[in-house]
């Protein structure tokens, strides 16, 4: 629930060509966001929002890049989603709060791979 948001937050803070934007979706339900977590995303300047939203097959069908943000999960999980297993990047980042730079990091090295290749 915590380093998709803090990706997607991330990303579309970042992020200076209109013409890429992230969305984030959890697999798993989930209600309210850890009051924690949000202080934490905040201290970054990130804005996470309260509530996650669950993957389904209209976000899918618009992303050009599906980034699974945890080492929890496994790629396979798209098996009932064949068509998307090609988009699917695995960044393997614990659930652990420590690790927002890390997801920063990431997604700031993203964002420059992706203007280098328009």
């Amino acid at each position: 629930m915590f380093r998709s948001r803090v990706a997607e937050a991330c990303f579309n803070k970042f992020n200076k060509n209109k013409n890429f934007q992230a969305k984030s979706a959890g697999i798993f339900k989930s209600t309210k966001s850890n009051p924690n977590q949000q202080k934490l995303a905040r201290k970054f300047g990130l804005d996470i929002g309260n509530v996650s939203k669950n993957i389904d097959t209209n976000l899918l069908g618009w992303t050009d890049l599906i980034i699974i943000v945890a080492d929890d999960v496994p790629k396979d999980i798209f098996k009932y989603y064949r068509k998307y297993l090609q988009k699917v990047v695995i960044w393997k980042i614990k659930d652990k709060n420590s690790n927002i730079e890390l997801i920063i990091k990431k997604v700031k090295d993203l964002l420059n791979k992706l203007e280098k290749e328009k």
